[in-house]
């Protein structure tokens, strides 16, 4: 004769303490009569292990690859496909059809192919996986030649440089041509056939164009010459040269210049911008930098080669004395001047510094300038700032001339109070460019870390938006819906963006989790339990804005998780065994302590002398019998 045993479990925590209380019910059937459950039908992908697909290097982002990568499943089950392994950021997938799509540009000569593992899930968690090769198919790219100057002058050598992405170029030759205007017909210039040219009196008032013909690695014959040509003025009958003046943020002396907030993110404009003034109308300006310290900062020229931005290379050493940075401005007559920057950081070890992070497709983040489309209203920025003892300050001030447009919440998530609209600027000098200073508090008076941000609205087509929550917070472990989004002219719903593949979004609208989020094991794509997604509209429409929606996991008290045999258990009478052997889990590390609960709990025991207070085995107090049953009702089943 033979018992089942039926268990089940509650668990709960106490202080410092999870207690697991225990209840077994007991049934006395035959083996054969136990119900067997319906087995469950795993996807099985139709191309089998592998796959390939092929796409054109430079295709637009969320452009199709090829036909869906798709599975089928015996229970006729909805599936969700996702991307396991590979480049998330080159590639997406819509997760109710299983097309493949592209994210970030595709360059051949960079990367030619992709490996990504594309897996099919069903309802019960089953899953299936297939390997998809995703081969870049080599195109002709045009050439390029650029200018080291916008704007020419009579004697001022002009050099101009060719590059082209299919790479090993060769046998170049280089001719410049001249113009009476800029979309005129162009002339040969005699002799100059080399990549510099210095125009003569006979050019002035003319525009300039070099052209290269050359061999690269797809062929011979190949041409490539400058965008737009190049306008030529007269010397200066008295040339001003240039006079560098500095940045508001900086106390100047006769030639140098100090810093007075140096706490800057790598890529930050820490000198912006620097602009010399002079007499001459319409120069050009070419900056470098030189000195001990320039291989920690980059200078790049901005606004048509007028102004130049400092910008950092690398984080910089906050407690050394000094960096000494050589900026030398030179003009179209090749005059020039060199202002020495001393750029000395604070030197104090308290002062907490702030880190800043962007959207992954859109806004963009370079360094502290941010771009942000109009009728956004997803966060602007996502700003961290630690103490040096590594403690999170949760607190910020916002000023600046348009720090009355922007709030700032505990988590550090920065937002417009309200969408920004590019027709209608709200900035204070109404060049959609709002700059802001953001200051966390650090409760002493004397310690202060700044961040300076500007946020460049860009301009897009004037239309709707996909309707939906944008900013939710959600518990861990939790399966019921973030929120429900609706296309405004009934399009056809799509996820993108960095963690478009931990949901699906259902024909509803419905936006879920494939898998309930664990917020100790976040799997968001940068691991800090915010996950960033876009809903937007397929096929794209340029009317229709994407919502951003960011999802934060938190965290919540959780009990203790219990592993052993499935109710029903089937006990033997007289088997001296274990009725079963238990595995206790608390993912937030409290002590347990066992008990047993239920009407026939005096009849078990559970033995602890395993390696760890984690396991347990129950066993009955008295070997049992089928014919004489202890149970509370006599029926064979234990409770």
């Amino acid at each position: 004769m033979h018992f089942k045993v039926f268990s089940s479990y509650f668990p709960f925590l106490t202080l410092k303490m999870a207690v697991l209380l225990l209840s077994a019910l007991i049934l006395a059937l035959p083996l054969a009569d136990r119900a067997l459950a319906q087995a469950n039908s795993a996807p099985v992908f139709t191309e089998g292990a592998t796959a390939t697909r092929s796409v054109g290097e430079n295709t637009a982002s969320y452009t199709d690859i090829g036909a869906p990568v798709t599975a089928t499943d015996g229970d006729s089950d909805d599936l969700v496909y996702s991307i396991q392994d590979g480049s998330k950021t080159h590639f997406g997938i819509d997760s109710s059809s299983g097309q493949l799509w592209v994210g970030n540009k595709l360059d051949y000569e960079f990367e030619s192919t992709f490996s990504v593992v594309v897996v099919a899930t069903d309802p019960s968690g089953s899953t299936d996986s297939v390997t998809v090769t995703i081969n870049v198919n080599d195109l002709e790219e045009p050439g390029k030649v650029t200018s080291n100057w916008q704007r020419a002058q009579v004697s001022t050598e002009v050099t101009a440089t060719l590059s082209d992405p299919d790479g090993n170029v060769s046998g170049i030759t280089w001719q410049w041509s001249r113009s009476d205007s800029r979309t005129g017909t162009f002339t040969d210039v005699n002799s100059a056939t080399a990549n510099s040219y210095t125009p003569v009196a006979a050019d002035t008032e003319k525009y300039l164009k070099a052209t290269a013909t050359y061999t690269d690695r797809r062929g011979s014959g190949k041409t490539a010459s400058f965008d737009q040509a190049i306008h030529v003025r007269a010397i200066p009958t008295d040339n001003n040269p240039p006079n560098l003046r500095p940045g508001e943020s900086y106390e100047c002396g006769e030639d140098s210049c100090q810093t007075i907030r140096p706490y800057y993110p790598v890529g930050s404009y820490i000198y912006n911008p620097i602009s010399p003034h002079e007499g001459d109308g319409g120069d050009d300006f070419i900056y470098s930098i030189s000195g001990p310290d320039a291989n920690h900062f980059e200078i790049v020229n901005e606004l048509g080669y007028e102004h130049g931005d400092l910008l950092t290379k690398d984080t910089l050493d906050y407690t050394a004395n000094q960096y000494e940075v050589h900026v030398t401005v030179t003009d179209l007559s090749n005059a020039s001047e060199t202002m020495k920057l001393f750029l000395t950081p604070h030197g104090e070890t308290s002062v907490p510094v702030t880190t800043i992070k962007g959207i992954d497709k859109y806004p963009t983040t370079h360094g502290v300038r941010l771009d942000y489309f109009e009728n956004g209203t997803w966060l602007v920025a996502d700003l961290d700032t630690a103490n040096p003892d590594e403690t999170q300050i949760s607190s910020w001030t916002i000023s600046g001339d348009d720090g009355a447009y922007f709030t700032i919440d505990s988590n550090g998530i920065l937002t417009f109070r309200k969408p920004p609209d590019y027709e209608a600027p709200s900035d204070n000098d109404g060049n959609n460019e709002y700059t802001i200073r953001v200051t966390p508090d650090t409760g002493d008076p004397y310690v202060e870390s700044v961040t300076d941000i500007t946020v460049r609205v860009q301009d897009v087509s004037d239309g709707v938006s996909v309707q939906g929550p944008d900013l939710v917070s959600f518990a861990e472990n939790a399966a019921n819906a973030i929120g429900s989004y609706t296309a405004p002219n009934s399009q056809t719903l799509r996820l993108f963006g960095a963690d478009a593949d931990d949901f699906r979004l259902d024909s509803n609208g419905e936006l879920t989790f494939i898998n309930p989020p664990n917020y100790e094991v976040p799997t968001d794509s940068d691991g800090d339990n915010v996950y960033e997604v876009f809903v937007g509209v397929t096929p794209e429409d340029a009317n229709v804005t994407a919502r951003c929606v960011l999802v934060s996991v938190t965290d919540v008290l959780e009990g203790i998780s219990i592993t052993g045999k499935a109710s029903p258990i089937s006990h033997l009478e007289n088997d001296t065994n274990p009725v079963d052997s238990l595995t206790a889990t608390d993912v937030q590390g409290g002590s347990i302590e066992w008990t047993i609960s239920g009407v026939d709990r005096d009849l078990f025991r559970l033995d602890l002398s395993g390696s760890s207070d984690e396991h347990a085995d129950l066993y009955f107090k008295q070997t049992p019998n089928y014919e004489d049953p202890k149970d509370d009702d006599e029926d064979n089943n234990y409770e």
